[in-house]
């Protein structure tokens, strides 16, 4: 018996951020857009955004703006594949990055990471959204068909050693690509 990722995760697409809004100086929020991380990784430094300007795109103390700042998983819109990297940081993900925020708190995120990484989760997103296709094997990877996903309930019990396995490999993989 399953779930749909919809039931474990919220997924959002990143704001569209106006240039004018970017700063190359320091600021209280980085941004993060699609071509700073892939599979697993770290991601890497980018511009920044103001907390006052993030204010003109998204209204602070909305259930978005919470999302945003919240420990999230990171998903590219384009790829080959599902590519998706946690981001505990709070990074504010631009237009081309989608990102997912736990709604079940006793699942883990590290093993929802490695459950949308894998080639199985992969494959089946390949399936059902064929029609997706963009070209050379690209794929479109939006909310509304990622939440379609089925997963198996086992991410609502980490005390299972499968969970426990996966969370420790992921967790070793972003120890080492981070």
């Amino acid at each position: 018996p399953g779930l749909l990722l919809s039931e474990v995760l919220s997924i959002s697409e990143g704001l569209r951020i106006q240039e004018k809004y970017e700063s190359e100086e320091k600021q209280e929020f980085e941004i993060v857009k699609q071509y700073q991380f892939s599979k697993y990784s770290g991601i890497k430094k980018g511009v920044y955004i103001s907390q006052k300007n993030l204010g003109k795109v998204v209204s602070v103390g909305t259930d978005r703006y919470s999302k945003i700042i919240a420990k999230k998983i990171l998903i590219m819109e384009d790829g080959l594949e599902i590519n998706a990297t946690v981001d505990y940081q709070k990074m504010v993900p631009q237009g081309g990055v989608y990102f997912g925020v736990l709604i079940k708190q006793d699942a883990d995120i590290a093993f929802v990471l490695g459950i949308m990484n894998s080639r199985l989760l992969s494959f089946i997103y390949e399936i059902m959204y064929a029609g997706m296709h963009m070209g050379g094997g690209w794929l479109r990877y939006r909310s509304k068909f990622l939440e379609n996903l089925p997963v198996n309930k086992s991410v609502l019990a980490p005390e299972k050693k499968m969970v426990s396995s996966v969370v420790k490999l992921v967790d070793q993989i972003l120890s080492v690509t981070s």
